[in-house]
């Protein structure tokens, strides 16, 4: 199953301190709430698929309390990006 492979490679990003550099491990809430909710699906998904993820959160490498999901993707080697960045690359146009 392609959904299994990324979402193994994500849960080691969580369980596997020496995938992110500077990090030396996550407090056990952050590991739990990081796997309770959608970004996990998100960035294993974007990694099972080669696509990339859109985010808003800006990255924390030296956080302990919250995983976030350009940290988790970093450490997936899943590429991410601000909106704005995306919108500019898309060549997105408003017009009034």
């Amino acid at each position: 199953m392609v959904q299994r492979r990324g979402s193994r490679a994500v849960g080691a990003v969580v369980f596997d301190p020496g995938r992110i550099p500077a990090r030396r491990q996550y407090d056990q809430g952050a590991a739990a709430q990081f796997l309770a909710v959608g970004d996990y699906f998100l960035v294993s998904q974007a990694l099972s698929l080669g696509y990339t993820v859109v985010t808003h959160e800006e990255p924390a490498p030296l956080g302990k309390k919250r995983i976030k999901i350009p940290d988790a993707c970093n450490a997936a080697g899943v590429p991410w990006m601000p909106p704005w960045r995306m919108l500019r690359d898309e060549g997105a146009r408003f017009r009034l």
